[in-house]
């Protein structure tokens, strides 16, 4: 009786290891599209408060003189508005797909590489990702 449990258990086991082959919920990982307009834009506030953090952590630590803070802060601002308009702009259907959100994340990086670049940091490495054994 015992052998036939544990029969049953690796056998349920292996369909569930092939029914999600990434070991994750969705099996994709990250955000799924399309996705609701507002969850995107609490999505990217949330990025934003997190770059904005580390910003200031990396300035302070380069002791960045003063005026140049309020510049980054001033810019950053700026470009947080920007991506709020493209969000806005692209998820004008209540709804965010794949493509769009790499528009959006494509202005968002390329003006935080500005900020940094302004400031005189270099840039803090991407963080680096989960899971995942396919490349992403």
């Amino acid at each position: 009786m015992r052998w036939l449990v544990v029969v049953v258990a690796l056998a349920v086991s292996v369909v569930v290891a092939f029914a999600n082959p990434r070991g994750r919920r969705g099996g994709g990982g990250g955000a799924m599209f399309p996705m609701a307009t507002a969850d995107f834009k609490k999505l990217a506030d949330g990025r934003f408060v997190m770059f904005k953090l580390r910003l200031e952590d990396k300035m302070k630590e380069a002791k960045v003189a003063d005026a140049k803070r309020e510049a980054a802060r001033k810019q950053a601002a700026t470009l947080q508005a920007d991506v709020q308009k493209k969000i806005d702009q692209v998820g004008a259907d209540k709804t965010i797909t794949r493509p769009e959100a790499m528009e959006v994340r494509e202005l968002d990086v390329k003006g935080r590489l500005a900020i940094w670049k302004s400031v005189g940091i270099t840039p803090p490495p991407p963080p680096q990702r989960r899971g995942g054994g396919d490349g992403d």
